[in-house]
């Protein structure tokens, strides 16, 4: 399980929602058995997800938020999403990906994000993606939602210690923290820039989260003083976030149906075939 908080400072033009996902991140990398390069980007984009639709949650005003990188790298594609109830899925087309560093970016290529509407159409916006995953997003509300904000995302792994534990898998999540900070309108669009900057120049002297010195417990909190440390602030949203997918063997069977990948039947039609189907999103393994 994780958590994401939603809050306002008390000077009321600044709203920050911060997530912690270390939970989600680990279980979903074991489910995958992806490598720690891939995991770290679809960790990104798993967090990407609940707090982009933070920005609209409150109000109920959006039931879904998805998120598609199409885009030419060693990765593939990845792909979120969040719900109004706190639930997130996601999946990465190449979670084995052998890559050996975590600089190598998804590639370039596309970000599509569509907002469904707890009233019809949805809506959707389409942005050029350089494969960074907080950066293509805060493009993304630049461009398409013209809002100014800033979104920072962090995972971090390390070789799991307790031998036990290594046995069945050798990699630990020790977090997945994110936040996202949106500056509501200024006086003038002069005004809103100028306060971008001055925040972008304060968080940039914090340094990236992964240097951050943020206890264990309750680190939501911990990110919220050190963004406001002087500031009181006025809670929003509080929400419990959830893995959860909505796979079943209904859908798996129409899935292996629609593949193409199947072998002629005896003329006789008596003979049978089973096909393995694997759930990209959860791992779990359909017999058709």
């Amino acid at each position: 399980m994780g958590l994401l908080k939603k809050c306002i400072n008390s000077d009321r033009d600044i709203v920050l929602s911060v997530i912690d996902a270390t939970d989600i991140v680990s279980d979903s990398m074991k489910r995958l058995n992806a490598f720690p390069p891939s995991m770290v980007h679809l960790g990104q984009a798993m967090m990407a997800a609940p707090l982009l639709h933070s920005l609209w949650n409150e109000k109920g005003l959006v039931e879904k938020v998805a998120l598609q990188w199409k885009v030419d790298g060693p990765f593939g594609h990845v792909f979120s999403e969040s719900h109004q109830d706190g639930s997130v899925r996601g999946t990465i087309l190449n979670p084995r990906s052998e890559i050996d560093n975590y600089d190598t970016s998804l590639g370039s290529g596309h970000l599509q994000v569509q907002k469904y509407m707890s009233r019809p159409p949805a809506s959707t916006g389409i942005i050029e993606a350089t494969g960074q995953v907080a950066n293509d997003v805060s493009e993304y509300l630049r461009q398409s939602e013209q809002r100014t904000a800033t979104l920072s995302l962090s995972v971090k792994l390390s070789w799991e210690k307790d031998e036990k534990k290594a046995q069945d898998f050798p990699i630990q999540v020790d977090f997945a923290l994110g936040f996202l900070l949106d500056i509501l309108p200024q006086e003038t669009l002069e005004k809103t820039y100028s306060k971008l900057h001055q925040w972008e120049a304060y968080l940039q002297n914090l340094g990236p989260i992964s240097e951050w010195s943020l206890p264990k417990s309750q680190p939501l909190d911990a990110m919220t003083h050190l963004i406001f440390p002087q500031q009181e602030t006025k809670e929003l949203l509080f929400q419990k976030v959830n893995f959860n997918c909505n796979c079943s063997e209904q859908r798996a069977s129409r899935a292996a149906s629609l593949s193409g990948d199947k072998k002629d039947l005896p003329s006789n039609g008596k003979e049978k075939e089973t096909l393995e189907v694997q759930c990209e999103f959860c791992g779990k393994v359909y017999l058709i």
